[in-house]
């Protein structure tokens, strides 16, 4: 029993005296650095139809209520939003894909069609205030083939 509380204990010192400090966003030294963080989420359900996500981290639904919409802790912008699917929709058919806000369209949108597995849009964004709901819409038009997974991403800067 000694033997292990001493491994242990050693692995607890060896852990506490190697944790990192950070005084500042990743990558702030960067020219061009305006306080951005890149986030988003992933799932891998597989949806043959509409869809909708919390923007911060893997879980998806079928359901549009603003239960599976994702409460903002911090205002800010969004921006520069990207969606990647592993299977593509199937010619004809697309999955346009829309950040909510309090269970709304935003202007934030962009769509997935035929071959393609992937979408961004890079115009347009959206100002989160503190205690919005926050949320991604993929709404299929046709009969677009099954996901099999789903991963987003975009740029989100505090205000």
């Amino acid at each position: 029993m000694r033997k292990w509380r001493k491994i242990f204990s050693l692995f607890l010192i060896l852990v506490f005296a190697r944790q990192p400090s950070f005084s500042g966003p990743i990558n702030a030294s960067n020219s061009g650095y305006d306080g951005s963080y890149q986030v988003g989420g992933g799932d891998d359900t597989s949806f043959t139809a509409d869809f909708f996500c919390i923007l911060f981290g893997n879980l998806c639904s079928t359901s549009n209520v603003v239960d599976d919409l994702q409460r903002a802790t911090q205002a800010g912008v969004l921006s520069d939003l990207r969606v990647n699917l592993v299977t593509a929709p199937s010619a004809g058919d697309s999955w346009a894909c829309t950040v909510r806000i309090n269970n709304a369209d935003s202007d934030v949108t962009c769509t997935i069609s035929g071959t393609d597995t992937e979408c961004d849009d890079l115009t347009n964004s959206a100002v989160i205030l503190v205690d919005d709901d926050v949320g991604l819409a993929c709404i299929e038009t046709g009969t677009a083939d099954a996901t099999q997974a789903q991963v987003w991403t975009f740029k989100f800067k505090q205000q």
